[in-house]
């Protein structure tokens, strides 16, 4: 019979046990699952007093540790389990969730994160919320600003252990000092500090990482707050930033803010696949490869049904932008509709030249349309999409 448990469990790694008491001198293994899906496995074989003294489990090497590599991000929260490899059996205690670590200051601007997953108008999006007394954007480089990005990636870093090393890199002065690498003092040279070794990891990753992202999330607050002040809007209460679909911004934001809303910008596939084919000039394979990475995503947050998340198709803010910016005030709690002109973003998106909304129906053959419309069938459907047969019916 089976048994086992696990004892401890942090970003970094999870202790426990593991045994077969029918076979009491057989080494077994475990498995770890990381949000449903397998992250890897361990051999219960390192020895363990307490296992020996029981007098039940052989000589009592049934102890295990997986080691996270690279441990697990403070920005979010996990849902993890350990199993039996052999019967995909939870140990006791084997399901826990580690969760975010991230705290909440008070705050008078919260984020808008404008997500998109491929060129399908986050311009003319962004262009409409800068538009409004409520709300500021940096409206440059096709507002391209993305401070959250940018110290959410410079967080990841300098939380995460770095290798071994007989120095700090860059003490010299010279171009390494301007290279922001893992942390050298939070990595196994520096082990023996504390004891146990593991509260050298603890407090990288759980005491360090609160003060920095608060100081990270001040300083983009500081400068929106700053930037409102140039732009004449001193009662803005929110701040807007375009993301990608997979940035580690869309976590930081959630974990820095109490309050976070994200506008999730759809494309048809079809017309996705159109733009990926004709503008990154890749394969088909490619653009196949790319798309369905990115709609999966999409699906799955659909499914988590959060209330800070609205999913806007592009073809609708740029055919209805009526209806389209209305849904959005309604989503931003304004008390009035956005202040953008509809016929002016109607006319930003055409001098855009972004790609015409349903150019799949000239530009794909049937067989490759039927194959588009098997391949994203849940995507079609749950937001809306028409397929060809239901369109020429």
């Amino acid at each position: 019979m089976l048994d086992g448990r696990v004892d401890a469990f942090a970003r970094h790694s999870i202790h426990g046990w593991a045994a077969d008491a029918d076979r009491p001198d057989a080494r077994v293994e475990v498995v770890v699952l990381l949000d449903g899906h397998t992250q890897g496995r361990a051999r219960a074989d390192h020895p363990r007093e307490d296992l020996q003294m029981l007098g039940t489990l052989g000589d009592g090497a049934h102890g295990f540790v997986y080691a996270f590599d690279p441990p697990l991000s403070p920005l979010r929260s996990y849902e993890i389990t350990v199993c039996h490899a052999g019967t995909d059996e939870p140990l006791r205690v084997g399901r826990f969730t580690v969760a975010a670590e991230i705290g909440h200051a008070p705050e008078r601007m919260r984020p808008i994160m404008v997500t998109v997953a491929a060129r399908t108008g986050g311009v003319d999006l962004m262009r409409s919320l800068a538009g409004d007394p409520g709300i500021v954007a940096a409206d440059t480089r096709a507002y391209g600003v993305k401070l959250m990005n940018y110290y959410a990636r410079a967080l990841e870093v300098l939380v995460v252990p770095g290798g071994r090393a007989s120095a700090c890199p860059g003490a010299d002065g010279g171009a390494g000092a301007y290279v922001l690498t893992p942390n050298p003092f939070h990595a196994p040279d520096y082990e023996r500090l504390m004891t146990p070794p593991r509260l050298l990891y603890e407090f990288f990753q759980n005491q360090s990482s609160a003060p920095i992202c608060a100081a990270f999330k001040a300083v983009v607050t500081q400068f929106y707050e700053t930037l409102a002040m140039h732009q004449g809007k001193r009662l803005a209460g929110y701040f807007a930033e375009q993301c990608d679909l997979f940035d580690v911004a869309r976590n930081f934001a959630r974990l820095a803010f109490r309050e976070v809303r994200e506008i999730v910008l759809l494309q048809d596939p079809r017309d996705a696949y159109c733009s990926y084919r004709a503008l990154w000039f890749g394969t088909p394979t490619q653009a196949m490869a790319t798309l369905r990475r990115a709609c999966h995503q999409i699906v799955e947050l659909r499914r988590e049904s959060r209330d800070d998340t609205l999913f806007l198709r592009c073809e609708d803010l740029r055919l209805r932008p009526e209806t389209a910016l209305a849904e959005i005030a309604r989503f931003l709690t304004l008390e009035r509709a956005l202040a953008t002109d509809p016929q002016t973003l109607r006319a930003a998106a055409e001098d855009a030249m972004l790609p015409s909304v349903g150019q799949w129906r000239t530009e794909l053959e049937t067989d490759e349309i039927a194959l588009l419309e098997r391949e994203f069938a849940d995507y079609l459907a749950l937001f809306g999409y028409d397929m060809a047969e239901r369109a020429s019916a």
